[in-house]
């Protein structure tokens, strides 16, 4: 069972194997595979100040539906009103600010996609959560009623509609690449090795080329040469770590292929704009707030 993928429900984890799709699928509808993190159907209450964040990013998309208005969602000059009509998707490292004024019930995901899948511009994508998604939100909440007794039901559920909002988001705000299976298995290689010393001609190997072969197809394909992808890679599982997990920055660097604490945290600043420490603070008072749990 691969223990990278954790998701949190009512406070409980829960150790998931990957989703299954077939790759001619993938190729043929640009849905790449999704693996879930966390996610809950929460009480937010005006008089707490819950959900009331400044500046908030986090390194993978984050869904969110609420049953009722007064929610409000902020990135740049971009204001979205949260109400039970619509469903928004905030992609990984998109600063937001959020606010809600009354009792609401809001239903989150968290998630990563195995491929390089983002918005043409780094903004909030909104979708109408009627039809069979108004329904499928309606199972879900009564699953989460039944809980423990329709967990594995719960979880199909959740996996479900996620792929269908991206498949609907997909077709008109997300430039995703075409990846051919080869490319695939090495995106695979890398989300199951990250921890490892990984080099250009292990992968080429994978892909079943050679190693110049190999980097000028993946950097076709995906836009940029693989050990950029890498790092990206490793740094979005270190904020997954800093954010779930009691791990020390010196072991979340090691398992995320770091050669040491020191550059960990530089490279870490380059991309996030903050260091590991002050992230893993900003984003645990946030996880506070929202009753979601720590993972052990």
């Amino acid at each position: 069972m691969d223990k990278s993928i954790i998701l949190c429900i009512n406070q409980t984890v829960f150790y998931l194997t990957p989703i299954s799709v077939n790759k001619s699928f993938i190729n043929k509808t640009d849905i790449p595979p999704i693996r879930l993190l966390a996610c809950d159907y929460v009480n937010l209450q005006s008089d707490a100040k819950q959900w009331n964040y400044s500046n908030s990013f986090r390194p993978y998309w984050r869904l969110y539906w609420n049953d009722r208005c007064g929610a409000i969602i902020r990135s740049g000059k971009q204001v979205v009103r949260l109400c039970p009509s619509m469903i928004s998707l905030v992609p990984p490292n998109v600063v937001i600010s959020s606010s809600n004024n009354r009792l609401i019930k809001q239903f989150y995901v968290h998630f990563q996609l195995l491929s390089l899948c983002m918005p043409s511009k780094p903004v909030v994508l909104t979708i109408s959560a009627g039809g069979y998604l108004s329904q499928l939100i309606k199972n879900i909440a009564r699953l989460f009623k039944a809980l423990p007794s329709r967990q594995e039901e719960l979880v199909f559920a959740i996996q479900g509609m996620t792929l269908l909002v991206f498949a609907k988001i997909v077709k008109f705000n997300i430039k995703t690449p075409c990846i051919a299976p080869r490319i695939m298995k090495t995106l695979a290689f890398i989300q199951d090795n990250l921890p490892s010393t990984i080099t250009n001609a292990a992968l080429a190997k994978q892909a079943g080329l050679s190693t110049n072969a190999f980097i000028r197809v993946f950097k076709a394909q995906m836009g940029i040469p693989p050990h950029i992808y890498l790092r990206q890679k490793r740094l979005e599982k270190a904020g997954i770590l800093l954010h779930y997990s009691n791990a020390s920055i010196k072991q979340i660097s090691e398992d995320t292929g770091f050669c040491d604490r020191y550059h960990f945290s530089h490279i870490f600043k380059q991309f996030h704009g903050v260091g590991p420490a002050e992230f893993r603070q900003f984003n645990q008072d946030q996880v506070g707030s929202l009753n979601l749990s720590n993972l052990r």
